[in-house]
């Protein structure tokens, strides 16, 4: 058997380990609630969609020989480690959500990455100025978790289009910096950031901004045009936005 496809609300339970040795795919959604360690999949494994209370546990380098890998997808009460630098080396999509505390350096994201998904308290750290260059092609970047990421916001790699990074940050630089990634929709960055500039240099697709730190964001070059709808719109600057700023804003705005 190469391919596993159950959808419903189904509650299928077992080890992974019991896995047939020459799967490729596995999609199960439901309340399902596989357990066993992330290092007992097949290792002939190209694709992993597994929904439900699952407890799927183990350090990440368990699959960093998997060099078949393209989707990990995994979603319930996991308990994964390790450091990312272990991924497997052409693996395209990760969502891993749980109680992770995954680790590492944010520029040994695979280069092969599109969409990249960590929950948890999860501790990665590394210098943002620099993931363009090993990148590329990234899309999607959520990392939540304890995280201390440092640098400047012009190194997102202009294929971004979501981007949510918590946890004890000090990312900076000007918002000018991402005004070359037009397809940025998504933009949340939350920390001791200290990111300054005018707001209207956000890339014109944004419908939701959220800016939390001590950020010297205090100008707003009227006017421009924003994305319909716009979602939310949340900035904590370190000295308040004039009257004149917040007028000009939401006349553009609304």
């Amino acid at each position: 058997m190469k391919v596993i496809q159950v959808y419903g609300l189904n509650t299928i339970s077992g080890d992974v380990a019991d896995l047939p040795v020459n799967l490729e795919s596995i999609y199960i959604y439901g309340n399902n609630t596989i357990s066993g360690s992330i290092a007992d999949f097949p290792l002939s494994i190209k694709f992993i969609s597994i929904r439900g209370n699952n407890t799927i546990s183990g350090d990440i380098s368990g699959i960093s020989g998997f060099t078949n890998m393209l989707i990990l997808d995994l979603f319930g009460n996991n308990t994964i480690t390790g450091d990312i630098v272990n991924l497997p080396p052409v693996v395209q999509g990760v969502a891993v959500h749980g109680n992770n505390t995954l680790f590492g350096d944010i520029n040994d994201i695979p280069s092969t990455i599109t969409n990249i998904n960590i929950d948890g308290l999860n501790t990665i750290d590394g210098d943002l100025a620099t993931l363009s260059t090993n990148t590329s092609v990234l899309e999607i970047l959520y990392i939540n978790g304890l995280n201390t990421i440092t640098g400047d916001i012009s190194g997102l790699p202009v294929s971004i289009e979501q981007v949510v990074i918590d946890g004890n940050c000090t990312i900076n630089g000007a918002l000018s910096g991402v005004t070359g990634c037009t397809s940025l929709v998504l933009f949340d960055i939350n920390g001791l950031n200290t990111i300054s500039g005018d707001i209207a240099d956000l890339p014109p697709a944004v419908n939701f901004l959220l800016m939390q730190g001590n950020n010297a964001i205090s100008v707003y070059t009227s006017p421009r045009t924003w994305a319909t709808p716009m979602f939310s719109l949340t900035i904590t600057p370190s000295v308040p936005l004039t009257s004149t700023v917040i007028d000009d804003l939401l006349i553009d705005l609304f």
